[in-house]
């Protein structure tokens, strides 16, 4: 039934306080990730995400986390799912959407920002993608479901102008 019908059993599953989901290919970086982001920390927020390293035209490469989720929502998910560490109970609240094909994940965080979940980078590398994924794969679709997602929590004609500009921009070049 897809994977974010996937995603939601696995929620149902969870006993723990923390969710991270990692999709078929990836891995954490290294074995110090989860001691990295949560040894002897106090997290006061409400899920913390780090940078990746993937691969781009054949070369590995490192991709930065944004530093605020919050301030830039207008332009939709501004991380990357499998670097995002989320309170169970969040997830658990909202799971993800499956109307959406390929960004559930988008409309999972763009749901807490606006609902006034708090989000804070670390200075962690946490996963590896070996390969492009389902999204890169399903860009056209994903760029369409990533405008009507961020419309639906943050509507306006700047939200607009950035998704057009950015879907005019990848089917031009």
């Amino acid at each position: 039934k897809g994977v974010c019908y996937g995603f939601n059993r696995g929620v149902d599953l969870v006993t723990g306080q923390w969710v991270e989901f990692l999709n078929s290919g990836d891995f954490l970086y290294n074995s110090a990730v989860l001691s990295d982001i949560f040894s002897g920390k106090k997290i006061d927020v409400d899920g913390v995400y780090g940078s990746m390293v993937g691969c781009v035209d054949g070369q590995r490469v490192l991709v930065e986390a944004h530093e605020n989720v919050e301030e830039k929502a207008w332009q939709g998910m501004r991380l990357i799912h499998e670097t995002l560490f989320v309170k169970a109970e969040i997830m658990k609240k909202f799971k993800f959407d499956t109307r959406y094909i390929v960004s559930c994940d988008g409309d999972f965080v763009l749901k807490c920002v606006a609902s006034g979940y708090k989000f804070s980078k670390v200075n962690v590398v946490v996963y590896e993608a070996q390969a492009q994924g389902f999204s890169a794969k399903h860009w056209l679709l994903a760029r369409k479901e990533n405008w009507q997602i961020t419309r639906k929590y943050f509507p306006g004609l700047q939200t607009d102008i950035f998704h057009l500009r950015g879907l005019v921009y990848f089917v031009t070049f």
